[in-house]
Parts: structure tokens; sequence; C-alpha cells
């Protein structure tokens, strides 16, 4: 479903959509409901999926600092990720 599409389904607009994805804005009680509807979830699906999605990213940002930062070499690499994911 489309950013586009979805919007329309529960009323609010496509840059809402947009922002909620990108984390810049934190939808009401009444439009998270809405959105896990339109989307054929539930609240806890729905927020548990968002969840591990940034969690992951923000784990693998911290790899990547500590690698660079480090200057740590590839042979290092499964190590460090081991410590930090």
């Amino acid at each position: 479903m489309s950013q586009l599409q979805l919007s329309r389904e529960i009323d609010v607009s496509r840059q809402a959509i947009n922002m909620i994805e990108n984390d810049k804005y934190n939808p009401s009680l009444e439009l998270c409901i809405k959105l896990a509807k339109a989307l054929h979830t539930d609240l806890n699906s729905l927020f548990l999926e968002y969840y591990n999605r940034r969690t992951k990213m923000k784990k693998n940002l911290q790899l990547e600092f500590i690698k660079y930062f480090y200057g740590i070499t590839t042979e290092l690499d499964e190590y460090v990720k081991t410590r930090i994911v």
C-alpha cells in the first residue's frame, strides 16, 4: 500500500504518513488505531515491527561508528558485530 493510498484510507495527508514513517511525528492513539486497522494488523504488531526496525538501524550505526573510529578491519568485523548486535 502506498503512502497516498494509506493516507486516503485513514483521512490524513500523505506527508503525515511520511513523517510517521521517518519518526518525525508521533501519532495520536486514535491515529495509531486507524493505521493498524488500515494495515490489517494490531497495535502490538505494528509497533513491535517498528521498534525492531529502529533498534536494528541504531545497532548498525553503532557498529559503523566503532569500525570507523577504531579503524577496525574486516577480520574484527564479526567479533564487534556479535558484541553489539
